[in-house]
């Protein structure tokens, strides 16, 4: 029972094969398969609030609330290196698609990318590091950050209700989208690049196009401040997540709500839709971590009902 999670789960992030969910709580991360549902590798250090696997799925790199950057090697249930790359909390850390790079972002204000750098010393032996490669200070603390699938933006949610958008090539600001009356805390790119979805502390769900930075549509989607956006993968369709403790599905090119899923009891601090498109994973305040499956009839998902030792029972997974 020790190595099942102790607190609520404050990061989620999916393997490029959707076959394992790295979840950090308080105490570290956890590894779990996503087919067998059994936990894998558990690694423990301190508060993280950022993770996201590195090419291969091999590594997890975290970020802490201690301005940390940890990365850990799931084969061998270890930390390779722990670096003091910020000054304060890490709160998103994400993989630049196509390169070795992962980006962070602190409430210090700074932007930092780091390489990741791979030194075989044998046939079954590699050395993971991480090295700063550029730095940048923001205007505003920023929460949260995503990559475009193509790799060609780089988007962060500020703490002014604004999100700015970077050409990753030059690092120059692209766009400005500005209309939330409250910080933004969840968002998600499409995967032609097409449009931005925002979610929002002010309870809205805004639709922007990435050619202009202008705002396609506004909807008033929740009872309570929004705190996750994700896309379905090769799709027009959203879920959100809310303090108020529902999922929603939305249809972005219609503008409307397909279906809601009422599911947790608190706040879902954390939304992630696996890359195949066939499981989503939420945590909640409400110290749970459930999986979802897609069913074979059409896009709706429903909550595994398996007791005791599955995946997505409260209790089984959170002590």
């Amino acid at each position: 029972m020790s190595h099942f999670h102790n607190t609520d789960v404050r990061c989620l992030s999916f393997s490029s094969d959707s076959e394992l969910l790295a979840a950090g709580s308080s105490d570290g991360i956890r590894i779990w398969s996503s087919s067998t549902e059994q936990l894998l590798t558990f690694v423990c250090f301190a508060q993280p609030l950022s993770c996201c696997f590195t090419p291969g799925d091999r590594y997890v790199v975290s970020g802490t609330k201690f301005g940390m950057v940890h990365i850990i090697d799931i084969n061998l249930s270890t930390l390779l290196q722990s670096i003091h790359f910020h000054s304060d909390s890490i709160w998103s850390i994400v993989l630049q698609p196509g390169l070795d790079v992962v980006a962070s972002c602190s409430s210090d204000r700074s932007l930092k990318l780091l390489s990741i750098s791979y030194n075989s010393s044998g046939p079954k032996s590699e050395k993971v590091s991480l090295e700063e490669q550029s730095s940048y200070i923001l205007p505003e603390e920023s929460h949260l950050m995503k990559y475009s699938p193509d790799g060609k933006f780089l988007a962060l949610s500020l703490l002014d209700n604004t999100i700015k958008i970077f050409l990753v090539r030059t690092m120059i600001l692209y766009l400005n989208l500005y209309g939330h009356k409250l910080p933004v805390l969840g968002f998600d790119i499409s995967h032609d690049g097409s449009v931005l979805v925002s979610g929002s502390a002010d309870k809205t769900i805004k639709i922007w196009g990435l050619d202009f930075g202008n705002c396609l549509h506004s909807l008033i989607a929740h009872d309570d401040a929004i705190m996750g956006i994700a896309f379905v993968p090769n799709t027009h369709l959203i879920f959100s997540s809310s303090r108020d403790g529902q999922i929603k599905l939305f249809d972005i090119d219609e503008s409307e709500e397909i279906f809601k899923l009422s599911c947790h009891q608190a706040c879902i601090w954390c939304m992630v839709v696996s890359h195949d498109g066939n499981t989503l994973a939420t945590s909640s305040n409400d110290m749970s971590l459930r999986l979802w499956r897609k069913n074979t009839e059409q896009i709706h998902f429903t909550e595994e009902k398996q007791e005791e030792e599955t995946f997505v029972n409260d209790t089984a997974l959170v002590r």
